[in-house]
């Protein structure tokens, strides 16, 4: 495990070999590592080639960087990127990046990865990033820029998931993870000078969590608690403000916790009755409505419906959005009750709500709430024994999840196609494309659930 974080350099191999012969136990290394990382590999006091860190000094200290500063600085902030940088955004760096990364090319501090454009990214070997990363920090000002560009390619981006622009978005944004996540917690420390952009990001990391099952609940915490210390200061309509963006936030990690429970410490309701208090304190109607829409959402997971407080929930939900003109959010909550009539096995009840959702849904041109409904119409006609016009829906939705490159819809689409199939191999084929689909974005917990339920033996490569 210690050999492939040395990248292959032979200098780096040599002096882990050396060093080793100290421990007795592999894990001891490895513990040592962690803490020491390249302060690790030093052995004795002779010349450079026994200590890595020196090693690096030397190509840093070299008379070609010495003669091109910027390309030194260039270095620096690509080091803060665990994910190195795509080649096409260089010269948001820095004018004449392209030069600059040429010449730490020929030095091997980089390397690209691939090895060819246009999707090409600057790299750093581990080693040199944890080198340059802990040695050489640019300055607080250039750091800044540089979490200001990154977490703005977020904020473009993110809004384009689970759209027609779907596939492209995830494209772009799921190399990124890391730089991201790296990046908002820079605009999240106290000395700041932008803390707020961090702040306002986090809903598009929220959506970002979503479609791809990468980064963490926590930073949407820790900007909801930026946000707190905020308004702690201030008072009136300024302070207000600031207590709807933590309110934002707490919403945020609860809808997070509804598309994948296992990313979130603590269930929904928590994070959602948090931001209930905020956003009743603040006197925010419309958050109040997101939130109601969210609990009544968690209130009816399968297995764990309370039908009375779900219904209760959607009804004030609707009343809300309708007063502020969001017929989205009135979609969304209509849709809700239908699933509760369907959940009780109120058939033709449930048929006329998902059918007038269904209006709105076409007239915003939402294609992901068009699939819910043909989901939902397919799950209808599968309980009134229509299998063949039940498969049909099906496939219509997975049309729909797939125009929007959204997997975890997709999986669901597989999942109840492989229901209404009477053919045990397509049936197969289906819960395997399930299975692929959720494994893509991090539901691990229902592919596994979904390995289990399979008879026909072990899931084989397809």
């Amino acid at each position: 495990r210690l050999l492939d974080q040395m990248d292959g350099l032979p200098l780096a191999i040599e002096l882990l070999g050396l060093v080793s012969v100290g421990f007795t136990a592999f894990e001891d290394l490895e513990r040592a590592w962690k803490n020491q990382k390249l302060d690790l590999l030093e052995y004795g006091t002779g010349p450079r080639n026994l200590s890595m860190n020196q090693s690096l000094e030397f190509s840093l200290r070299s008379k070609v960087l010495e003669k091109r500063p910027e390309a030194v600085q260039l270095l620096k902030l690509i080091a803060q990127l665990p994910e190195g940088i795509a080649k096409i955004d260089l010269d948001s760096l820095h004018a004449d990046a392209a030069s600059d990364i040429a010449i730490l090319w020929r030095l091997a501090l980089v390397f690209y990865e691939p090895p060819e454009p246009p999707v090409a990214r600057v790299r750093l070997l581990s080693t040199v990033r944890e080198h340059v990363s802990r040695k050489h920090r640019p300055p607080a000002e250039a750091l800044e820029r540089l979490a200001m560009h990154v977490v703005s390619v977020l904020v473009d981006w993110a809004p384009k998931l689970g759209t027609k622009d779907g596939k492209a978005a995830r494209a772009k944004l799921r190399p990124e993870a890391l730089n991201i996540e790296a990046m908002m917690n820079v605009l999240l420390e106290p000395k700041s000078a932008n803390p707020l952009h961090a702040v306002d990001a986090a809903g598009p990391y929220g959506r970002f969590i979503r479609y791809t099952g990468l980064g963490t609940a926590n930073l949407m915490e820790k900007a909801a608690e930026t946000a707190m210390r905020l308004a702690a200061p201030l008072g009136g309509r300024q302070r207000d403000q600031y207590l709807q963006k933590a309110a934002h936030c707490y919403r945020y990690i609860a809808e997070t916790a509804l598309w994948n429970p296992r990313l979130v410490e603590g269930d929904a309701t928590v994070w959602f009755e948090r931001a209930l208090g905020l956003y009743s304190e603040s006197r925010n109607g419309w958050g109040r409505a997101q939130c109601l829409l969210g609990l009544a959402d968690w209130s009816i997971f399968p297995g764990s419906i309370d039908s009375d407080q779900a219904g209760s929930w959607y009804q004030e939900a609707r009343a809300l959005f309708n007063k502020y003109g969001d017929s989205m959010g009135e979609a969304n909550c209509i849709f809700g009750i239908g699933q509760v009539a369907l959940e009780l096995g109120a058939l033709d009840e449930s048929r006329g709500h998902f059918a007038e959702a269904f209006e709105l849904y076409q007239e915003k041109g939402l294609i992901e709430g068009i699939g819910n409904y043909y989901l939902a119409l397919g799950d209808i006609w599968r309980a009134e024994g229509r299998q063949n016009d039940a498969r049909e829906k099906y496939q219509q939705a997975l049309n729909c999840f797939e125009e929007i490159a959204e997997d975890y819809s997709i999986g669901r689409a597989y999942q109840h196609l492989a229901t209404v199939i009477a053919d045990e191999r397509k049936e197969r084929l289906y819960r395997m494309a399930a299975i692929e689909k959720w494994d893509a974005v991090n539901r691990t917990d229902l592919s596994d659930d979904l390995r289990a339920d399979m008879k026909s033996g072990p899931i084989e490569e397809s």
